[in-house]
């Protein structure tokens, strides 16, 4: 976008949107494990962490809901 002034939120939000669509584009092309994390305001990685990762998600995601 040309002329326009968009807040971090903003910007943020935009990211997110993109991030998204970027994934869903290949037809889901992701593992259906799969995890998103931003790596800053504007940029997200869309992946199958390796398993040691994916245990201690687990354990963060059960503690947290309990």
């Amino acid at each position: 976008m040309t002329g326009v002034e968009l807040s971090e939120a903003q910007q943020a939000a935009i990211g997110q949107a993109v991030a998204q669509a970027g994934t869903l584009a290949p037809g889901d092309a992701a593992p259906p494990q799969a995890v998103t994390l931003a790596l800053d305001p504007h940029v997200f990685w869309r992946g199958d962490p390796p398993d040691v990762l994916r245990g201690q998600l687990q354990e963060f995601a059960t503690a947290e809901v309990q």
